[in-house]
């Protein structure tokens, strides 16, 4: 399992003996954090707006995004881990399709009406 904070790290953790497997030090505040349903790749989501990707692996930097500039409350991916989706304080829930090489994300919509 994941965890990240406003310490600004993102830690891999090892649910069966507890150990971390990883941490990386990341730029902002996080928010929220969800890994991918197969463990290739990690979403944060930032105080920001800001959102970024790292390989589920190691850690290391993929890629990152931004959507609005109010901080993302949740990350999620779908169960068949072809979609993702940022609830962000600014009322919209961003959603992402997720390529098979899972990168570049693709925007698939963008929701309106949710509460944060």
């Amino acid at each position: 399992f994941i965890s990240a904070g406003y310490d600004k790290t993102l830690t891999c953790w090892n649910s069966d003996t507890h150990e971390c497997l990883w941490t990386t030090a990341i730029a902002e505040e996080a928010q929220s954090a969800d890994i991918h349903p197969d463990g290739s790749i990690v979403v944060v989501g930032l105080k920001s707006g800001r959102w970024m990707v790292f390989d589920g692996k190691d850690g290391k930097f993929i890629t990152s995004n931004v959507d609005g500039n109010e901080q993302h409350d949740s990350v999620k991916f779908s169960p068949d881990g072809k979609k993702v989706a940022l609830g962000s304080h600014d009322n919209y829930i961003y959603v992402y399709n997720v390529s098979e090489d899972r990168r570049p994300f693709e925007r698939h919509g963008r929701c309106a009406c949710h509460s944060s």
